[in-house]
């Protein structure tokens, strides 16, 4: 959503809350129509529409005071979304020279070390974590391994196969591959530990 945007359904967000609290100090007599609108709204429909709030039964009241107040929280979380800052998507250059900056979104870069993963039939889940420093992409890596599975010569392969595919594909050294296997399913995976390749969850 562009910037006009935003401030438009901001504005329109306000009034919302605004009526809304018009009709409540209304209803429960804290304040008159005439009180709350400038000379100028006063004469128009709005003057007798809040009026209308003054006199109602009891039934009405509850139903009014249930209305207003959702559409205040409704229009209170609405507000907080539109103003809340966008979210950034990570990237990482790179190449940047005379003809310009090459870059890839940080997400992309899981989804190669997570499909690279898959490729090994040893390997049902696995988590990359990627972060950069001056020597390169460090990847850590939480990987639940199959039951009968070597642990040693599977992270050895997870961590060539990271490496090389992540050097192959982008052009960025990668400084560490730090694998943590463990034989039982990640946390939030299931309860279940996937036993063919056809089951494995990699994320």
């Amino acid at each position: 959503m562009n910037a006009f945007n935003r401030i438009l359904v901001i504005l329109l967000d306000l009034v919302l809350i605004a009526g809304a609290v018009a009709v409540l100090l209304v209803t429960f007599g804290v304040l008159t129509p005439a009180q709350l609108l400038p000379g100028g709204l006063a004469g128009t429909g709005v003057g007798p529409w809040l009026s209308s709030f003054t006199a109602m039964n009891p039934n009405a009241t509850l139903v009014t005071t249930v209305a207003a107040v959702a559409v205040i929280l409704i229009g209170l979380v609405l507000l907080i979304a539109e103003l809340r800052p966008e979210r950034q998507v990570r990237t990482l250059t790179i190449r940047q020279d005379g003809l310009g900056s090459v870059t890839v979104r940080l997400a992309s870069v899981r989804d190669l070390v997570t499909y690279t993963a898959g490729q090994i039939p040893a390997v049902l889940q696995v988590e990359p974590v990627i972060a950069t420093t001056s020597r390169g992409l460090q990847i850590r890596c939480r990987a639940a391994l199959s039951p009968e599975a070597s642990i040693p010569e599977v992270s050895s392969q997870l961590q060539r196969s990271i490496k090389e595919a992540v050097e192959q594909h982008l052009g960025m050294k990668v400084a560490e591959v730090a694998v943590q296997a463990q034989l039982e399913p990640l946390p939030g995976a299931g309860s279940g530990t996937p036993r063919t390749p056809a089951q494995r969850q990699l994320r």
